[in-house]
């Protein structure tokens, strides 16, 4: 079991990408924003505030952005259309490649991810669930019954999601089994696993909350991805500690994520967690306040 947060491993070889992805920002000029209103069936995070956006909103006709009507208006960034992937791959090696060996990691990931893929996971029929519970910390779940390959491909929209939007910021918990296909994920996973529908030990509680805790504090664009597959108590369970957590040293600015975490815990998990996980939240509770 883990105590503290790894170290990033070393830099990857860039990954095959379409000739539209490689040369888009080259050559092209800016593409700007067409929003229409659009009725969302699941709840969605804005592209620009990432809060929820709870049935009508705007969506961008263009690269499928979602955002409340309120903040079109600053959306400020790029308007990336859909990409045809089936065209030919540049390797690697080819003298052609315009990759630069400067570009951060994970520039590559950044081009290939569109929203429109994400979006068909989120509203197509997926019980896929990608959360912003607060602005830095994010929840990812997927259904125990979900296939292999529709997992593995949600699992690849979800990492181009947030290697475009926090580059190498971000640091995944993974509280199910431990999968080669999520190491994948910029090698920055932590295992924290215990069985489904049961409780961690509180000691393990404990390593976890300092672990979210000192990756959100050592720097500030810094964000945390919870991630599991099957019950989302675990989820629920982690979130609810980590708030008991903060409330230690919470300061005045983190009292709005604070009640986040809180609304997030009671609307969207309480209803499917186990009593023993709801018992250890209080344990958990009961143990920092001594």
């Amino acid at each position: 079991m883990p105590s503290a947060v790894p170290s990033p491993g070393p830099p990857t070889a860039p990954r095959l990408a379409c000739v539209s992805c490689v040369i888009r920002d080259e050559g092209e000029s800016p593409v700007t924003h067409v929003f229409k209103a659009k009725t969302f069936k699941h709840f969605r995070n804005c592209g620009v505030c990432q809060q929820t956006i709870s049935g009508q909103g705007s969506g961008c006709k263009v690269c499928k952005i979602p955002c409340h009507k309120k903040c079109t208006a600053k959306a400020n960034m790029k308007c990336i259309p859909p990409l045809n992937h089936d065209q030919a791959s540049v390797s690697q090696k080819s003298p052609d490649s315009s990759v630069s060996p400067k570009s951060p990691k994970g520039s590559f990931r950044s081009r290939r991810f569109s929203y429109t893929a994400l979006e068909q996971i989120m509203d197509g029929g997926s019980e896929t669930d990608l959360t912003y519970i607060t602005e830095r910390i994010i929840s990812v779940s997927f259904p125990s019954t979900v296939a292999e390959s529709s997992f593995a491909g949600a699992l690849k929209e979800v990492e181009r999601m947030l290697t475009y939007k926090h580059n190498d910021n971000y640091l995944v918990f993974n509280l199910s089994e431990r999968r080669q296909d999520l190491v994948k994920f910029n090698q920055h996973v932590v295992d924290f696993t215990w069985p489904d529908l049961h409780a961690p030990p509180l000691d393990m509680i404990c390593s976890l909350c300092k672990s979210v805790d000192s990756w959100l504090n050592s720097h500030p664009q810094h964000v945390v991805v919870i991630q599991s597959k099957g019950n989302k108590g675990n989820t629920g369970l982690v979130v609810a500690c980590y708030m008991h957590y903060s409330n230690i040293c919470a300061s005045a600015d983190q009292a709005l994520d604070t009640f986040a975490m809180k609304r997030f815990y009671e609307d969207k998990i309480l209803p499917l967690s186990q009593p023993s996980q709801q018992r250890y939240v209080d344990y958990f509770g009961d143990l920092l306040a001594g």
